[in-house]
């Protein structure tokens, strides 16, 4: 997969996919291999968290949880 061609939602599904994977995976044996993997992983993580907040910034500034009825109208 081209990442830079790809869309938003593929690559959303692409993560989902990925990390679902990996969490069905047992952890290496090489204690530091795992110390390798696991601060790569928590960049990725913290990437990641910044791209999730951005998609929740969108949603709540255009409303959209109000359309679905979970949250009271806003007043004033």
């Amino acid at each position: 997969m081209d990442l830079g061609e790809a869309s938003t939602t593929e690559l959303v599904n692409a993560l989902a996919a990925i990390a679902s994977e990996l969490a069905a995976r047992t952890a290496p044996e090489s204690a530091a291999e795992c110390m390798e993997l696991a601060e790569t992983l928590a960049a990725a993580s913290d990437v990641q968290e910044s791209a999730l907040v951005g998609f929740i910034a969108r949603v709540d500034e255009s409303g959209e949880l109000r359309r679905w009825g979970f949250l009271p109208p806003r007043r004033g």
